[in-house]
């Protein structure tokens, strides 16, 4: 099959999983409502620069992201297709860096489409890709300078992509885009190739990112000082490694539940592949068979890297392992070219036979992800939320809203555009009347004095009510 009709079919098979329906779902707490305020402020603030989040000097993140989310804000509306689709449009990339690498390192066709199509329909990917996540993003720049180094063995000029594509990848997520370095650094080791880094084009790369990356790291070291760095750097990236800042009590037992159940059928060929290959690893060697080790062998480690790095941290989130996942779609990539190589031919078709069988599954499984029934990173609390936050958005300014017993308000906030008063039930607080109160329906039993103001909202897990004199 031509090169051409191959790239048609992932754009299509890519452009329907990652971007089709993106509006579906509301905006969830964390974290995309968070960066749907910062960049309505960015819009209507006019800086572009310095970024706020309800009115306040807020410095999370790099910036890159925002401006993109914004500038297709401009285009199609503030709204969740047109925030999501930055996202999803780096997903797609990160699937065509994944084959880009494959055709690259094996100068096969096949074995690029396989694997573009097991990071298409791997669920634990996808549903990140549809998602505000900035992990996605910053994973297609590492994929890509990755990328460049493999084609810059080929073509020198393409080493300078490394530097390029690792700053633009800090513009997205700070310092987790540099994770790329040491996985080249893996890439030298287990290909015993260290040409890149006497290649001028690769030094000049660095040159060009510092350009791209430093100009606005300096205006807000200068404008903001201490604070920033602080806030920057310490306290949403160190203190995120040395202390549990969120406490969210995921541990490494539940990340491996999660992706062994979230990540089917790939994580049970996952395990399959590492026994086989395994056992197989240490017999005779052709040459191409020492091709197809060492790109096991590179991606596999590479994706242990990436693991144990987030594993150390003590603040764990399933997010922080997206990174992962694009190198065990390149591991098993590498694992199927091995058994093409090793079986006779009246087995291929039994084994091209047998992924598209894996194929089906995937599909039904992130069918089922992206369009039916959406677990991976959703809370339940958004089906509320976000008609709450609608019907709020029209009510007059002059009535105050308060949630009660209910801290998850940044979706609210959003689709209102109002302010959201917390209390709770040792406050002591005197409201006075007409307030909207936003409250759990499961506490409604407790509050039966509720029960004679109106509802505006009454969902499974929110109720708005009126609360008038």
């Amino acid at each position: 099959m031509k090169i051409w009709l191959w790239t048609i079919i992932l754009i299509v098979i890519a452009a329907f999983f990652y971007m089709y329906g993106l509006a579906r779902l509301p905006l969830e707490e964390a974290d995309e409502a968070t960066y749907a305020i910062v960049v309505r402020e960015m819009i209507q603030s006019g800086n572009f620069l310095t970024m706020t989040y309800d009115g306040a000097v807020w410095t999370e993140k790099p910036p890159l992201l925002f401006w993109l989310m914004a500038g297709s804000a401009n285009l199609f509306g503030l709204n969740e297709f047109a925030l999501r689709w930055p996202i999803a449009f780096f997903g797609i990339l990160a699937v065509f860096f994944t084959a880009g690498i494959l055709k690259t390192a094996t100068g096969k066709n096949e074995i690029a489409f396989i694997g573009a199509i097991t990071m298409i329909l791997f669920p634990l990917f996808l549903a990140a890709a549809r998602n505000i996540r900035m992990d996605v993003p910053v994973v297609a720049m590492m994929l890509g300078a990755v990328w460049c180094v493999f084609k810059s063995a080929e073509n020198k000029p393409y080493a300078a992509g490394v530097g390029i594509l690792t700053a633009i990848g800090f513009l997205l997520k700070s310092v987790v885009a540099l994770l790329a370095l040491p996985i080249i650094f893996i890439y030298g080791l287990i290909y015993r190739d260290w040409q890149w880094m006497k290649n001028k084009y690769f030094w000049l790369g660095w040159g060009a990112g510092a350009i791209i990356a430093l100009p606005w790291h300096i205006y807000e070291t200068v404008l903001l000082g201490g604070r920033f760095i602080a806030d920057y750097l310490g306290l949403h990236v160190i203190e995120r490694f040395s202390d549990n800042i969120i406490q969210s009590g995921i541990t490494a037992p539940y990340i491996a539940k999660v992706f062994w159940i979230a990540g089917q059928p790939w994580s049970s060929v996952l395990i399959l592949a590492l026994l086989i290959f395994g056992a197989t690893f240490f017999g005779k060697q052709k040459e191409s068979s020492k091709q197809i080790r060492r790109l096991a062998l590179f991606s596999f480690t590479s994706s242990v890297f990436l693991i144990a790095i987030f594993m150390a941290s003590r603040t764990k989130l399933i997010t922080y392992f997206i990174p992962a996942y694009p190198f065990l779609v390149l591991f098993l990539a590498s694992v199927y070219w091995w058994f093409l190589e090793i079986s006779q031919k009246k087995y291929v078709l039994f084994l091209r036979g047998t992924f598209i069988f894996l194929a089906i599954i995937a599909f039904g499984l992130s069918f089922r992800e992206a369009f039916l029934e959406s677990k991976l990173y959703v809370s339940r609390q958004v089906s509320d939320a976000k008609p709450v936050g609608v019907y709020l958005a029209d009510a007059p300014e002059n009535i105050p809203v308060f949630s009660y017993e209910y801290a998850y308000d940044k979706t609210v906030r959003f689709y209102s555009g109002k302010d959201i008063i917390r209390i709770k039930e040792d406050n002591g607080q005197t409201l006075e009347t007409p307030f909207y109160l936003i409250i759990p329906t499961a506490l409604l039993r407790e509050n039966e004095w509720l029960n004679r103001f109106p509802k505006l909202h009454s969902g499974k897990y929110l109720t708005l009510v009126l609360v008038q004199s």
